[in-house]
């Protein structure tokens, strides 16, 4: 889910799959945004893969 903090001007965005540690993300640009939630995205597959899920 990604949200437009007006009052902040910045994006702010938290993955909906992750259960343990949905911690969200913040950035100023889309660009920014999208390697965060990449960053996000890579880290919970590899956690994943070691716990054998």
């Amino acid at each position: 889910m990604v949200l437009w903090r007006r009052w902040a001007r910045s994006f702010w965005a938290f993955p909906c799959w992750i259960i343990d540690d949905p911690r969200p993300v913040e950035a100023r640009r889309v660009s920014e945004l999208l390697s965060l939630m990449t960053e996000v995205e890579v880290a919970d597959a590899a956690r994943r893969r070691d716990l054998g899920g």
